[in-house]
């Protein structure tokens, strides 16, 4: 869904395209660190706020890559988190 007008768009496009690359690049970071930061106060809601850190790197990784992989290699990954 895109409910932003066109223009506006654009112009957001022109302002963020100004910034300097160092700092487009540090805004992306903390926007992940502040979406990375949501998924775990979601996992610790639903999980309890004793889950390992184990259990809590199993669910980030489902949370943000989960879908990206087909069954098979998803479950290789979780199960090379667990033995990490």
């Amino acid at each position: 869904m895109n409910d932003t007008l066109p223009d506006v768009a654009a112009r957001y496009r022109r302002m963020i395209m100004a910034l300097a690359p160092a700092e487009r690049a540090a805004m992306a970071g903390r926007m992940f660190e502040a979406a990375r930061a949501l998924v775990v106060a979601g996992i610790r809601e639903r999980l309890g706020a004793d889950v390992s850190e184990r259990r809590l790197r199993e669910e980030i990784f489902l949370a943000f890559y989960g879908r990206d992989f087909a069954a098979p290699e998803r479950e290789r990954i979780l199960a090379h988190l667990r033995a990490a």
